[in-house]
């Protein structure tokens, strides 16, 4: 399985609001306002309560963001009827969630391959006989001069 598609099989939140936004928009480009306003307030509806649900979590741990925003934007345009306008804050909210996770991955998986290509042995220069000799990088000590015998 492509790593693509194992990241949108995890993003089902996000994959949710995608169909939402492109039906929601179908319905508006049709005039279907009553299908629409349903549409919206089902994919807002559960959008909202996850967001505030990991709000909630995030708050009691002391950590703070800016979803707040987001939910009360998406709450908005609710109760203006802006239902299109609503979708597409669901699906950036969504997205950048989305987008941070990836970014997260790839970062961590760049650091691995970092340091699996770390050195393990180097070179050192015998203080007597002068000669390359190979330690292990854990024999290795920071500032310490060897004593000459």
């Amino acid at each position: 399985m492509s790593s693509t598609v194992e990241f949108l099989r995890n993003r089902k939140l996000m994959m949710f609001v995608l169909v939402g936004l492109a039906t929601g928009v179908m319905l508006w480009l049709t005039g279907a306002e009553m299908a629409l306003g349903v549409t919206a307030y089902l994919v807002l509806g559960i959008v909202i309560v996850i967001t505030a649900i990991d709000m909630f979590k995030d708050l009691m741990r002391g950590h703070w963001g800016l979803d707040i925003l987001a939910v009360i934007a998406m709450i908005a345009t609710l109760a203006v009827q802006e239902y299109v306008a609503g979708l597409i804050i669901a699906l950036m909210l969504t997205g950048g969630e989305a987008l941070e996770d990836l970014a997260a991955r790839r970062a961590s998986r760049e650091l691995d391959q970092l340091l699996n290509r770390a050195p393990a042995f180097t070179g050192r220069i015998h203080p007597v006989t002068g000669e390359v000799e190979r330690i292990a990088i854990e024999e290795v000590k920071v500032d310490v001069i060897p004593r000459s015998a």
